[in-house]
């Protein structure tokens, strides 16, 4: 197994499940494993090292509302939002996200304010 990075907040592993391939996310795993169930709409995110007790649920409308409300700038044109940014460039949002996050290459040279 291999963990990784995809993006500030979110490690996976990949597992090979016959001929599928799942990813399976590390923290979360480790959160059911260690601390408790996961609640519905909530994600495991790490505030901190990578330690057990720095593992914490967040609401995951709280998550949306935070990243969604971040300023981004292309060029000399600044967007309210990574959502509005998205459509008027006709990219999908993930794919806006993991170019600011550096998963993806930043082919429109975009970056938060």
């Amino acid at each position: 197994m291999r963990i990784r990075k995809t993006s500030e907040t979110r490690y996976v592993v990949k597992i090979i499940d016959g001929k599928r391939k799942k990813y399976i996310s590390v923290l979360g795993e480790a959160y059911k494993a260690f601390v408790g169930e996961i609640k519905d709409k909530h994600i495991v995110v790490c505030d901190g090292d990578l330690k057990i007790e720095n593992l914490k649920l967040v609401d995951l409308s709280e998550v949306n509302r935070l990243k969604n409300s971040k300023k981004v700038k292309v060029g000399d044109k600044i967007y309210n939002s990574v959502i509005e940014c998205a459509n008027k460039n006709f990219i999908s949002v993930p794919y806006l996200y993991q170019m600011l996050e550096g998963v993806k290459p930043n082919l429109i040279g975009v970056e938060l304010v």
